[in-house]
């Protein structure tokens, strides 16, 4: 290898905290594990920080991936070097985390070396009994113009209220929490470098709070310089909010669905009708798309029928978002659509432009929504398949 610019041991920082960081950098380049009980290397490629392609032993591409998460002790080498590989790999690194992590406590995959009791230092964790933790990358001090402490079970933001200020976490964790009629539901907890609040407070008008943020221990949150993240807003092409705004929903709509199961509230979930299976030609498949007229739905299918995870419309996106390498179709879940669609392909090379343009805050911040999108979709399906089992129906 050459050029290596970090290496160490996986006791210290293991898989998912590695594709987390080089993920958060945007590295391009070749990370090379080696145990001993390994016959040969385990390499996982990178580009602009998300795996392309991946080789260990005989297996490639994402299942190599899902292997090395086995490896609980050894060593890792990165280098900055032109990966030079065909992408084979197409879920976003939050997605391939999540699923890694949740083969190695289903016991779907080998363990080489032992594994470690304390899965606190994960980006995220998946243990069933575990409330997932939301990392983020390094905080950008530049953009943090004042700092709050917040004692534990202090409210930071009430759900309901009026206000925009966004904060990121510092130190210690946070919940976000949403009041349903079984009382307080905690949705997510935040950890370091994740933030409290979205890019709809960037929109014009009061914006109410969708869910209250509640300190888990004692927090230290750094508040953002929000007219200046505002100013970079408005500054984007009317494509580009209409994207960001579109994530947000999204986001809100997966919390939607995760507490109707939780309150059993199975019955409104599946296919909407008058919608039907919609198809992309294998040249549009990667493409990435703006509703002008008509529906969609973006569904699951699973072992106990359909489940609807969000409803789109006129003026929503949807497909795939190669710049950052994310989207629930039509990779991760079906499209249904309306009769009467009518879809414009968006052009994702001025997007790749433009979004290099940005700070770091402001890409962090999408990053962020993705990352909790992502998070929170694996809860609706983990609920639902849970709900549907303990009922027996099918």
């Amino acid at each position: 290898m050459k050029n290596i610019v970090f290496s160490g041991k996986l006791e210290f920082l293991n898989l998912a905290e590695l594709i987390q960081l080089i993920g958060n950098n945007g590295s391009t380049g070749i990370l090379e594990i080696r145990h001993s009980a390994a016959s040969a290397l385990g390499v996982i490629y990178f580009l602009n920080g998300n795996p392309v392609d991946a080789h260990a032993g005989k297996a490639r591409g994402l299942p190599a991936v899902y292997d090395l998460f086995g490896w609980q002790s050894g060593e890792f080498f990165f280098s900055e070097e032109s990966a030079r590989r065909h992408k084979v790999i197409s879920k976003n690194r939050m997605e391939i985390i999540l699923d890694g992590l949740r083969m190695v406590d289903d016991g779907k995959t080998k363990i080489l070396g032992v594994r470690s009791v304390d899965t606190h230092l994960s980006p995220l964790s998946v243990s069933h009994d575990k409330m997932l933790e939301v990392k983020g990358p390094l905080v950008d001090y530049i953009y943090v113009v004042d700092e709050e402490s917040f004692l534990d079970g202090q409210i930071v933001a009430a759900e309901g209220k009026h206000g925009s200020w966004i904060w990121v976490v510092l130190e210690g964790m946070v919940d976000i929490v949403k009041e349903t009629k079984r009382g307080p539901e905690v949705i997510l907890r935040l950890s370091e470098g994740a933030f409290v609040g979205s890019f709809a407070s960037f929109l014009p008008g009061d914006h109410v709070r969708s869910a209250a943020a509640i300190a888990k221990g004692n927090v230290q949150l750094g508040v953002l310089d929000a007219p200046r993240l505002a100013g970079e807003f408005a500054s984007l092409s009317p494509t580009f909010r209409r994207i960001l705004i579109s994530l947000d929903k999204r986001l809100k709509e997966v919390t939607s669905r995760l507490l109707e199961i939780r309150e059993k509230k199975l019955d409104g979930l599946e296919v909407p009708k008058g919608l039907e299976p919609f198809s992309l030609d294998g040249e549009r498949k990667d493409k990435l798309f703006f509703i002008k007229k008509g529906q969609l739905a973006i569904v699951r299918h699973t072992d106990y029928g359909h489940i609807q995870l969000a409803k789109l419309v006129k003026g929503d996106i949807f497909g795939y978002l190669s710049f950052v390498q994310t989207g629930h179709e039509p990779f991760s879940a079906a499209v249904y659509a309306s009769s009467d669609l009518e879809v414009t392909e968006i052009d994702e090379e001025a997007l790749q432009v433009e979004y290099a343009k940005q700070s770091n805050t402001l890409k962090n911040l999408l990053e962020h929504t993705i990352a909790c999108t992502t998070i929170t979709t694996q809860l609706v399906m983990d609920a639902f398949l849970k709900a549907k089992s303990g009922t027996g129906k099918r």
